[in-house]
């Protein structure tokens, strides 16, 4: 750990400039400005990385070649994390640096991806890396942070306060199957 003589900014007593930050994974994050920040998206990477394994599998195992291919194989991975995490970084940042209070859904991530269906994307969106991320650069920054419980966030407009019923995402998608 790197110790930094310098204290963190004071942070306001009355804060002026807050935003309630919405994740999701169609959009990754909808704030009370209404902002609406776009999903990161890895595709080309995806595929990248499939095609690196599907390679990977054709080698013969434990040879000089399959060796050669699991490091293109691990620097793809690198690849897709690397991308991602900088995503994160920017966006943290922004927030932290942008605001007096910051408000975020305290989701359980881990309990999200052992859900069926939908986790790959649940996985990609590093929710629970963005949240901690936020956190520790709020506190560098000396802006509130605040974790929100998620019940109904969803539901409720950030602006007005009204609800409104969204259908769920197996209803969604069985109007889709329909079409």
């Amino acid at each position: 750990m790197v110790e930094t003589p310098e204290e963190p900014p004071a942070k306001p007593a009355d804060p002026e400039r807050c935003v309630g930050i919405d994740v999701g994974i169609l959009k990754f994050a909808h704030d009370t400005d209404g902002t609406a920040v776009g999903s990161l998206d890895l595709a080309a990477e995806r595929e990248r990385l499939e095609h690196e394994q599907r390679v990977l599998s054709r080698r013969k195992h434990d040879s000089a070649n399959y060796r050669k291919q699991q490091r293109k194989v691990a620097r793809r991975h690198a690849d897709l994390k690397r991308k991602r995490r900088d995503f994160l970084h920017k966006l943290s940042a922004y927030y932290a640096r942008e605001y007096d209070l910051v408000a975020v859904e305290d989701l359980d991530a881990k309990g999200l991806l052992e859900l069926p269906g939908n986790s790959r994307n649940r996985a990609s969106a590093a929710w629970g890396t963005f949240r901690r991320m936020l956190a520790y650069k709020c506190e560098r920054e000396g802006t509130h942070f605040v974790a929100v419980d998620p019940a109904g966030t969803t539901k409720e407009c950030a602006r007005c306060g009204v609800a409104t019923d969204k259908p769920s995402s197996s209803a969604a998608s069985r109007k889709r199957k329909r079409i």
